[in-house]
This record gives C-alpha cells, sequence and structure tokens, in this order.
C-alpha cells in the first residue's frame, strides 16, 4: 500500500496509526497497538521509509536481501556508498559509471572534467556556464531565460529578450517588451498593465495579484483589479459594497483603490527618495512598516531607517489593500509594487542602473 502511514515490517507493511512492527526470535510481524508486544518498547521496531528488519533492507516500501556493503537507499534501490561504478542521481540508481562523474542539475550523470550538461544537453567544452541548452560566456553575453544576448552597455533583460534600460523607447511590461516608437504621438507615456501596454483610452486596475485592463467608461472607477459601476457600488480598501447597503459613508462612495506599479513610474520621481520595508500591521489613518530602507537612485545609496516607520493615510478607503508581511515601495503619498522584479536585490538594482547617470 502506497501511504505515508504505513511502513515496512520484515516481508510485510504495517499502519504506523494503529499497529505496531514486533520483533519474534528471527523476523517481525505485525501487530495491533493494544497488544502486549507493542507494549513492550524494546520489542518495537520503529518504521522507517528506509530500514533495516532481520536479513531486509527496505527502500521506499521495496524490501530487499540485505547484504554487508547496503547502506544506503537510492529511490527504492538498496546500494552501498562504498560500491564502485554506481552513481544515484534524482532517486536513480545509474551503474557501471565513471569515477569522477557526478549529477548534473537535471539528474543526468557526467563527468564534469569532459564536458558540460546543459538542460540535458551534453557540451565537450568542461567547467562552461549555462544558458538554457546552450553554453555562454558570462563576459561578453548575458543569458535570459535560456536566450543569449550580447552584452551592451546598460543592457538588462525583459523576458527573453534584452534591451538597453536607458532608452525611453523601450519599456518592459512583466517579460514582454514593447517598442515605444512604433505607438502614436503618445507612446513615450504609455504605462504597463502586468504584461500588456495600457493605450490611452484604457484603464488599468491592479490589486496584490491581478493587473485588468479595461475600455474607459463614464461613471466607472478602480476597486484594485475590478472596474466598478459607481452608481451601484463603493470601494473601499478594494472592498466593494454596494451603495444600498445601510451605513454606507455617501462621501466616500465614489473612492478609487488601487495598487500601482514603480515600473510605471517616470524616471523623475523614481529616483527621488524612495523607501521600501515589511508591512508590519494595517489600520485606517497609518501603515506601519518594519525593516525599512531609505532608497536615494540618483546616488545609488540606501539608508536604513529606524523601527517602526509609520506612513500616515489621508483616506483609508482610498489606499491599497496590503498585506502584512509583504514588502512594498512607498512614497509620501502612495504604495507601490514591482511586477516585473522577483526579489528586492533585482527591484534596487533596476532602480540604481535606471537612475545613474
Amino acid at each position: 500500500m502506497n501511504s505515508t502511514d504505513h511502513q515496512c515490517c520484515y516481508h510485510d507493511q504495517f499502519n504506523t496509526k494503529t499497529e505496531c512492527c514486533c520483533w519474534k526470535k528471527e523476523s517481525a510481524e505485525v501487530q495491533l497497538k493494544n497488544s502486549s508486544c507493542c507494549s513492550e518498547e524494546s520489542a518495537v521496531l520503529e518504521g522507517q521509509s528506509n530500514s533495516k528488519v532481520g536479513n531486509q533492507v527496505c527502500c521506499d516500501g521495496c524490501s530487499s536481501v540485505q547484504k554487508p556493503w547496503i547502506n544506503q537507499c537510492c529511490g527504492d534501490t538498496p546500494f552501498g556508498s562504498a560500491q564502485r561504478g554506481v552513481l544515484c542521481c534524482n532517486n536513480t540508481l545509474y551503474e557501471n559509471r565513471n569515477d569522477g562523474e557526478e549529477c548534473s542539475e537535471t539528474g543526468i550523470p557526467y563527468d564534469p572534467t569532459k564536458g558540460t550538461i546543459c538542460c540535458s544537453q551534453f557540451h565537450g567544452s568542461p567547467g562552461q556556464h549555462c544558458c538554457g541548452t546552450e553554453i555562454y560566456q558570462p563576459d561578453a553575453e548575458i543569458c535570459c531565460n535560456g536566450h543569449r544576448h550580447s552584452r551592451l552597455e546598460n543592457i538588462h533583460c525583459c523576458g527573453i529578450k534584452a534591451y538597453n534600460i536607458k532608452d525611453p523607447q523601450m519599456k518592459c511590461c512583466a517579460g514582454t517588451l514593447y517598442n515605444l516608437t512604433l505607438l502614436d504621438e503618445h507612446g513615450q507615456d504609455a504605462q504597463c498593465c502586468g504584461s500588456l501596454l495600457q493605450k490611452q483610452q484604457d484603464i488599468c486596475c491592479s490589486s496584490e495579484d491581478r493587473e485588468v485592463l479595461y475600455s474607459a467608461k463614464t461613471g466607472f472607477r478602480c476597486c484594485g483589479h475590478l472596474y466598478f459601476n459607481t452608481t451601484l457600488w463603493s470601494c473601499c480598501a478594494e472592498r466593494l459594497r454596494s451603495i444600498h447597503e445601510p451605513g454606507q459613508d455617501r462621501r466616500k462612495m465614489n473612492n478609487e483603490s488601487r495598487l500601482q506599479s514603480v515600473n510605471n513610474m517616470n524616471k523623475t520621481d523614481l529616483c527621488k527618495k524612495m523607501r521600501i520595508g515589511t508591512v508590519e500591521s494595517v489600520s485606517l489613518h497609518s501603515i506601519v512598516f518594519k525593516s525599512v530602507l531609505k532608497i536615494r537612485g540618483k546616488k545609488a545609496k540606501v539608508k536604513a531607517l529606524p523601527f517602526p516607520y509609520i506612513l500616515k493615510t489621508d483616506d483609508h478607503c482610498s489606499s491599497p489593500k496590503l498585506i502584512p508581511g509583504k514588502i512594498y515601495f512607498f512614497n509620501k503619498v502612495n504604495v507601490f509594487t514591482d511586477s516585473n522584479h522577483d526579489t528586492v536585490l533585482q527591484s534596487l538594482h533596476f532602480i540604481f542602473s535606471k537612475c545613474s547617470a
């Protein structure tokens, strides 16, 4: 039976919740936990996924005859660490291997002195770096999601493509690269909405995990990633409520709430004093951040600020929904997220690169 509750007991299996493996002379047998044998601690064998019972060795529920040199498991296959010519890669045992062979990142045995393996593809040049299935030269190339590009000045990745981060005519939207020269005269002011480029007549509504593009309509506003009719609904901190519900404050019925993106900030605002920190708690009138850093993009400087850092908010309903424990960028007015980068380090590198002279 394939279950985490079942373990080996000599030739059999037992349920660790209701049974025990009880040693009887030269073998072991399964008994109920309330049996007299199970109550004798010295007679009970603890079940383990890789265990030795009597003259058997158990690997992932499969028992084999124990031999003196067998002391490890590779998946469901027993082997010995001192055995020559065997190599365990990703729970698969390979035999007849040469000394010095290692496991590649994809679990394939290879000799690193004879070549390099890139995603199962063998290259006859040892000690190389991989970019997808190919090898590349990091001093002359950059690797963008498995695609090689020449390393030029200010070059950065956008998905599988590379671009000059200082070129105002190129815009990276969550891994999709756009050439703004192909747009109309307002193209240079285009903003991202997730991986899409927002047109002038469109509205982008965004929340923590979604950015959705809508055609602009009169009387509609954003509430997180939703676009709502203000004659039917009101929004407070990304939560929609019917305007006919009792207790609604009509002064706040038309509030708009959405999480903004660092990627849509113009260079002037991006390179001013920004802050980044982890949300500790949120109240009606303020947000408490911890581990806050003040970023000066133009000078490529970072300074740690005292804890707690309190950001005052004039209107709780107009603020986006923030998740305690998550990291956000913010200034004196707005809170931002960065959907273009996976880590804070990548975000900081983007800001410093963009703002450097």
